[in-house]
């Protein structure tokens, strides 16, 4: 991932009070609000995306932008969250069962309703992001 786009991450990830890094997978860390992704396929991602979809996510939209907006939504809707899962327990499950798990569909659900809502600002976001990767 370049340092252009990390950038334009962190710029949009500093509106939530977070911080973005570059790893080899998506996560969300809560006692740093601290959001790990990667440009680098991962075994899920069409899986993931295609439950998205299920779940009324716009066509437009790629599953980087989404995972990326599903990891803030886990910073955005912390205090909606009754029951947060043990990692051991979610790394054992297949994607839809973890798709469901609460923690992760409600920020599933915000991320989804954020992007629909902001179509215009994920299309330029995805085309800044393919435009500094090709570099």
């Amino acid at each position: 991932m370049t340092r252009q786009a990390l950038r334009k991450l962190n710029k949009i990830a500093k509106a939530f009070d977070c911080k973005v890094v570059e790893s080899d997978g998506f996560c969300y860390w809560y006692a740093d609000s601290l959001i790990e992704v990667t440009d680098k396929p991962l075994p899920h991602d069409d899986e993931f995306l295609a439950l998205c979809r299920e779940c009324g996510l716009d066509s437009r939209v790629n599953v980087f932008t989404i995972s990326f907006f599903h990891e803030i939504g886990h910073n955005e809707t912390l205090d909606e969250v009754d029951d947060m899962e043990d990692t051991d327990l979610k790394e054992s499950l297949s994607m839809r069962d973890y798709f469901f798990l609460e923690e992760e569909y409600i920020a599933t659900e915000w991320a989804i309703d954020y992007c629909n809502s902001h179509i215009k600002m994920i299309e330029k976001l995805q085309k800044a992001l393919d435009k500094y990767n090709k570099k």
